[in-house]
């Protein structure tokens, strides 16, 4: 005898009782008759009882049987029960989403696609983590990351999601005080609010480029602070773009014409490329879509 059993036979057995014989069994299952009649043969085998006796006309259930098919029968429906919710989850977002993300971008734009998430899927939960630390990935039980610039871990997956494009920007109040438009030989005698470690940088227009030397009046080491500084008219800033335009109106370029020179990408990574749930597959699309109106400081709802 052998012990193991054949959980495909065991739903087989299950459906020749429901539908009272051999031939109806297979027709429900669209699988030959002869495959029906060697799985319960081989589960019979492999439990070492009879469970159905065969009459020329029909099938009887033996005591054993009976007893086996209620146990069987409650068995399978769990088991159909679970594939089913494992389906719907696999089309609609639900349970919890772990999300690590670097500080700004979180501030300007990821805060705005959770809040429209959360709102079209109510049976999810969000959970982020905001960092401009590297997160250990799997170690942290992290979903999807959202990173800037080069990524270095090539067993994560990416999908590119913005261009991380920078400029100069300026407060109107400050440029009504200041000779406009400004060209990039006024920016040295400029008043900046310089972001740490950002001495210097290039402006390009066309094929021409300039360096333009970067000297601050404040220093600040946090871009929200940066823009809020620049935004009270303290100095000339540079920003990334997703930052200065997500609050349109309050700050312009403060050299028309000439922008700063593109800092990277950002990009979504997760590990599972195969089968990425549909919590990642829905967040990341959502992002994507939203994006356009974020940089435009439109939030339709």
């Amino acid at each position: 005898m052998d012990n193991r059993i054949d959980l495909n036979a065991v739903a087989i057995f299950v459906r020749i009782v429901e539908t009272g014989g051999l031939s109806a069994a297979a027709r429900t299952l669209q699988i030959p008759k002869t495959t029906v009649s060697k799985r319960l043969a081989g589960l019979e085998e492999a439990l070492g009882v009879a469970l159905i006796t065969r009459t020329t006309r029909k099938l009887h259930l033996t005591e054993t049987g009976k007893a086996y098919f209620e146990h069987s029968q409650a068995a399978v429906r769990r088991l159909e029960q679970a594939r089913a919710e494992m389906s719907s989850a696999r089309d609609r977002p639900s349970g919890l989403l772990k999300i690590t993300a670097p500080v700004d971008i979180s501030h300007t734009v990821l805060a705005k696609v959770t809040d429209a998430f959360v709102l079209r899927y109510p049976g999810v939960q969000v959970q982020l983590m905001v960092t401009n630390r590297i997160v250990d990935f799997l170690g942290e039980g992290i979903d999807l990351a959202v990173r800037a610039g080069a990524m270095r871990d090539s067993s994560l997956v990416g999908r590119r999601f913005m261009e991380m494009t920078s400029n100069l920007y300026a407060s109107p109040e400050y440029l009504r005080r200041h000779k406009v438009p400004l060209q990039p030989h006024d920016l040295a005698s400029a008043d900046f609010v310089g972001f740490t470690g950002l001495q210097r940088l290039y402006l390009v227009k066309g094929r021409s480029s300039v360096k333009i030397n970067v000297k601050a009046r404040v220093i600040v080491d946090d871009l929200e602070t940066v823009k809020e500084l620049v935004t009270l008219g303290t100095g000339i800033g540079w920003l990334p773009d997703f930052h200065a335009q997500t609050d349109a109106g309050k700050l312009l370029p403060a050299v028309p014409g000439w922008r700063a020179n593109s800092v990277g990408d950002v990009h979504f990574l997760y590990a599972n490329p195969k089968h990425p749930s549909i919590n990642v597959k829905s967040f990341v699309a959502l992002a994507i879509e939203m994006l356009p109106s974020i940089l435009r400081g439109a939030m339709p709802r």
